[in-house]
């Protein structure tokens, strides 16, 4: 069962867009939400981006937004082969698209769209500013150890006495 589902989230671009929009609410097509996905990982530099986290935050910024998949379009439009993420958003500045695409680029980072009051969380988990300290970290909030993990002393740290 798990080795299927790996499988199957490996390639749910493929195969799961159609229910990811349904699920997520969304008005769109399977091949906006693949758009969306590549246009996510042009702006953000990860290729490896959730395709149902993905489809969440573009549900949600649509829902913020009534002309945003006007702006998701625009986007698309500029996207070239090899180009940087920097590059992209130079481009997108050029174009008057900076704001829409710092958004998107927002989402992904801090797994919520909006602010204040009217801010939607849409992943804490896939939450792009929390890779740089997987490696160490859990996400913040997750229990690392379980129930009580608390109780046992921490690991070793590796770390030489001061000289």
């Amino acid at each position: 069962m798990l080795a299927s589902s790996a499988c199957l989230l490996v390639s749910a671009p493929l195969f799961l867009p159609t229910g990811i929009a349904q699920a997520a609410g969304l008005r769109t097509t399977a091949t906006a939400l693949n758009g969306f996905l590549e246009l996510s990982r042009a702006l953000t530099g990860h290729a490896d981006l959730n395709p149902i986290t993905s489809a969440r935050i573009l549900a949600a910024l649509e829902n913020q937004d009534s002309h945003f998949e006007h702006h998701v379009g625009a986007l698309s439009n500029l996207l070239r082969p090899d180009q940087s993420a920097q590059q992209l958003l130079v481009t997108a500045s050029d174009a008057g698209l900076r704001v829409p695409a710092l958004t998107i680029v927002t989402a992904w980072y801090t797994g919520t769209i909006g602010r204040d009051a009217q801010a939607v969380s849409v992943s804490f988990y896939d939450a792009l500013m929390f890779r740089p300290t997987l490696d160490a970290c859990n996400v913040p909030s997750y229990c690392q150890h379980g129930p009580q993990g608390w109780v046992h002393p921490p690991p070793a740290v590796g770390v030489s006495a001061p000289v």
